[in-house]
């Protein structure tokens, strides 16, 4: 009986734990609340960055980006967006987006976990900004010029 009642503790448990992953990182959950789409014919599934808080914090200490998932940086705005890439552990290429919805600019960037960091500047001022796994845009064909398609979910 005690055995019993510890194996199904265990498998309750491990059933909850389960569950809580898969919520996490294996389904497309509210975490990835927008999809950006490229004239390629390539698509990402983005967590959206809307808040200065967001925006500050990025996808940094990551260890890993998958490939169609990124993050989408929204401002109010266009602008002249500069980035960096402090405490961010894995390469990405930075894609700035214009509110005509044309790719204006394109960083390949590499992680910086000491100061002084390199800064990111585009160009031509933009609304949105996508990072993505560093290469992305050279598997996928998207380039300075193309358009794009920002969708929020």
């Amino acid at each position: 009986m005690k055995r019993n009642t510890v194996l199904l503790l265990l498998l309750v448990l491990l059933s909850a734990l389960a569950a809580y992953l898969f919520s996490y990182r294996g389904s497309d959950g509210p975490e990835y609340a927008a999809r950006v789409c490229f004239a390629s014919g390539s698509c990402v599934k983005a967590e959206v960055a809307d808040t200065p808080e967001e925006r500050a914090y990025g996808l940094m200490n990551r260890t890993f980006l998958a490939d169609g998932y990124g993050m989408v940086f929204v401002y109010p705005a266009e602008d002249y967006l500069a980035f960096w890439m402090k405490n961010t552990l894995i390469p990405l290429d930075v894609i700035w987006i214009d509110s005509k919805m044309r790719v204006v600019h394109i960083a390949h960037a590499t992680p910086c976990t000491a100061d002084p960091c390199p800064i990111y500047r585009p160009d031509a001022a933009a609304m949105y900004v996508l990072e993505v796994r560093g290469g992305y845009t050279l598997d996928h064909s998207v380039s300075e010029g193309d358009g794009a398609v920002v969708s929020f979910l």
